[in-house]
């Protein structure tokens, strides 16, 4: 008779357990959902942010507009940049490239193409943004990650704009070329 009451008391504490254990899922599991969608939230809103900052700046004698030029980051920070360039008269297509940095800073923009540039649906086969519309400011939101093994230090970089006459990024219009410096304290 012993044995059965061991065997009652055990089955009702495993009850108790696993009811708590479901409780406790019934609770974290949405503040961990919204926790997510609150931090991706964070991102969309340095990118509107920074979006906002650029209306109205690129002109035609000074088409490439950047939401900042100097980032101080630590090894495995991201920051938000965003990159507007006023595409001249006669443009089909337009070309975004970052020089020097390449191998300490990975740039994705938000569909996670290398080079940050444009949108997915927009690209050509040689990351060329296609079917632009000429005298409109065309923009791009750029992930700036620094990678794990890069080393504390100050590195120096530009980001190139070039418009082209034909759909494929092969003739550059002239004067379209645009290059900015970046600045980047690695700590």
């Amino acid at each position: 008779m012993m044995q059965k009451k061991g065997a009652i008391e055990f089955s009702m504490t495993t009850i108790i357990v696993v009811i708590i254990g479901v409780l406790i899922l019934a609770i974290a599991i949405p503040w961990l959902t919204g926790t997510l969608r609150q931090a991706g939230g964070l991102t969309d809103a340095a990118f509107t942010k920074a979006l906002q900052e650029l209306k109205g700046k690129a002109t035609p004698s000074d088409r490439l507009v950047l939401s900042q030029e100097d980032f101080t980051l630590g090894i495995g920070d991201q920051a938000a940049l965003a990159v507007g360039y006023l595409v001249p008269t006669g443009a089909a297509s337009v070309l975004l490239s970052f020089d020097d940095v390449a191998n300490f800073v990975d740039y994705k923009n938000e569909q996670g193409n290398a080079n940050g540039q444009g949108n997915a649906n927009d690209l050509g086969s040689s990351g060329c943004v296609v079917d632009i519309v000429p005298n409109q400011v065309y923009e791009w939101r750029v992930t700036v990650d620094v990678q794990g093994g890069t080393l504390k230090d100050n590195y120096f970089g530009s980001v190139t704009a070039e418009a082209y006459s034909d759909g494929n990024c092969g003739t550059v219009i002239a004067d379209s070329s645009t290059r900015k410096p970046l600045t980047f304290i690695i700590n």
